[in-house]
């Protein structure tokens, strides 16, 4: 059978181990039996004095005055002893009764054990979270009314905790209500070889963690949808970009063709006013040399074009730095023009071989010279120079436009970034050149003031240098 204790906590009424802390202290009875005993000890002294002061017997009433004395000493040392602790039992009881109020106020269930898993007291926040009615528990070891796998766990906890762990806790599920419920149980020493465990039902964590985690997966996949449709824009933008540059590039494309042809045509013309010279075999062989030569290099120049359209890797031969910034600067002189902005080229005459894709950084560069040509205002004047310095061959642009401002200078590299959006501006060109010089082993770098114009330099290593 069940009783419920002074203090609300439900135990067995037969083991008397079983009865709760709160019984074993002191409260305001035991109190008051100490003071009546405090208070009948000097009458019965003062009793038994009057009745025993005869003449005849004062041997005998010395005797009995002795005990009364002694009487009254002891009853005023218990009753001050009593009195004394009287207020420290009284903040003993208040502490209890806290206590139990919050394990109350809890949604736990707590048990009190023994080593053995003997069940001595329990205190349910929540009735419905018990597996058992108290009376299929209380005074029975726990691993005989808990399923074998929970009771496997439990004993392995209770023979931790008997070894001297500090506390132990393990997560198990049982059967509540027909369904399987999730439960978390904290076990720790508590003394004369008990043990108390707090037990907790899980199944709102469970359910959280398991919303997050499907929430997680589901902004993953998101995630790779957005990441994959990112990725897909960019390279239509940059196959865009790459397509609008290869048209700038139509009218030097038809330069750099139209000399080797003019050199075929020149030497086929020569031979033929050769012809029938006493060295017009030889002249013949020349101008066939020089026509397969120069064919050559037409169809170099067709392949490199259309593997730069395509955003494949073009091949690289040596070229002069100051040829590739002539061929540029040429490319862009319609285009000047055309904003009334004037072109002004200055070449170093030193030797300045850089091992390069022609088509790539021709169109670097004109992609630069364009930038300038549209930060600048009609009239404006736009410098080109090329020239040897410490690290190589440096190629510098500069304009006297409108420049930029310091935040959009940190970001004037990045993929999609742009300053001129409402013109038409895809922020891949800057991107595109940084990627296309950092190819070349070079680096290219911006200096800008706004109102006071951009200088903007690409560095590549010499010919030899590249090539080891």
């Amino acid at each position: 059978m069940l009783r419920r204790g002074a203090n609300g906590e439900r135990r067995a009424s037969e083991p008397p181990s079983a009865r709760g802390l709160g019984q074993w202290l002191p409260n305001d009875s035991y109190v008051s039996a100490w003071l009546l005993v405090a208070v009948l000890a000097p009458l019965a002294g003062y009793a038994l004095l009057n009745s025993y002061l005869l003449p005849e017997n004062s041997q005998r009433q010395l005797g009995w005055l002795d005990a009364g004395f002694a009487a009254l000493l002891v009853g005023t040392f218990v009753a001050g002893g009593a009195l004394a602790q009287r207020p420290r039992m009284r903040r003993q009881q208040e502490l209890i009764e806290e206590r139990l109020a919050v394990m109350s106020a809890l949604p736990d269930l707590f048990f009190k054990m023994t080593l053995d898993g003997t069940i001595l007291a329990y205190q349910a926040g929540v009735e419905s979270d018990l597996y058992l009615p108290p009376e299929g528990f209380l005074g029975r070891r726990m691993q005989d009314v808990l399923p074998a796998d929970v009771s496997r766990q439990l004993a392995q906890a209770l023979t931790e905790l008997a070894s001297g762990k500090r506390h132990v806790c393990f997560e198990y599920t049982l059967p509540i209500a027909g369904e399987g419920c999730p439960f978390e149980a904290r076990i720790v020493p508590f003394r004369n070889d008990k043990v108390i465990a707090v037990v907790r039902n899980i199944r709102r964590r469970r359910y959280a963690e398991a919303e997050l985690h499907r929430h997680r997966e589901k902004l993953e996949e998101l995630v790779e949808a957005r990441t994959k449709a990112l990725i897909a824009s960019q390279k239509l933008l940059h196959s865009s970009e790459r397509l609008a540059a290869t048209g700038t590039l139509a009218a030097g494309i038809a330069h750099q063709i139209n000399n080797p042809v003019g050199s075929i045509l020149a030497a086929a013309q020569y031979a033929q006013r050769c012809h029938g010279q006493p060295d017009a075999a030889e002249v013949a062989s020349q101008a066939l040399d020089v026509i397969v030569d120069e064919a050559t290099r037409c169809g170099r120049i067709v392949r490199d074009v259309l593997k730069f359209s395509r955003g494949e890797e073009t091949s690289r031969q040596v070229e002069s730095a100051g040829t590739l910034a002539r061929r540029a600067c040429k490319l862009c002189t319609g285009y000047a023009s055309e904003r009334e902005v004037t072109l002004e080229l200055a070449i170093d005459e030193s030797k300045m071989p850089v091992l390069v894709s022609m088509i790539e950084l021709e169109e670097t560069l004109v992609n630069l010279v364009h930038n300038a040509i549209e930060a600048s205002s009609p009239g404006g004047r736009i410098e080109m120079r090329a020239r040897l310095s410490s690290e190589g061959v440096e190629i510098v642009v500069r304009d006297w436009g409108r420049g930029i401002g310091a935040e959009a200078l940190k970001n004037v590299f990045d993929p999609f970034y742009t300053t001129r959006f409402l013109e038409g501006g895809t922020g891949l060109g800057l991107s595109v050149s940084h990627g296309v010089v950092a190819a070349h082993g070079g680096k290219i770098t911006i200096e800008s003031e706004p109102g006071l114009g951009s200088t903007v330099s690409v560095t590549l290593p010499l010919a030899d240098s590249a090539a080891g």
